[in-house]
């Protein structure tokens, strides 16, 4: 739960809320309770540095793999400022961008 004051304190800077790039890592459990293990040795699986700012991952697996859509926040993979990206992974950690990365209805997602 984020404390009341934190988000006061972030609520009233002057200039408003900022952002800046954002980096994703990824946890692994057996159970909802936990105990947690960090994967990728700790460091990000989606960094700013390599994979541009992207946020507001939705990902799932099915029997093909693991896929993910993300908000593309500067439009490095589709031109487009906030539109989704499409991509794949074998196994959570190394993901490669869809050859037609922006989902469509006539492009299915998984």
């Amino acid at each position: 739960m984020v404390s009341s004051e934190i988000v006061h304190a972030v609520a009233d800077k002057p200039e408003g809320i900022r952002h800046g790039p954002m980096s994703l890592g990824m946890a692994y459990t057996k159970t909802i309770k936990g105990p947690y293990r960090v994967l990728n040795n700790k460091s990000p699986v989606f960094n700013a540095k390599v994979m541009g700012e992207l946020e507001d991952p939705f990902l799932w697996k099915d029997k093909r793999g693991y896929h993910v859509v993300f908000k593309d926040h500067k439009g490095k993979y589709t031109d487009e400022w906030g539109e989704g990206v499409l991509a794949h992974s074998v196994n959570w950690i190394n993901w490669k961008i869809d050859k037609n990365p922006k989902p469509t209805q006539n492009h299915p997602v998984g």
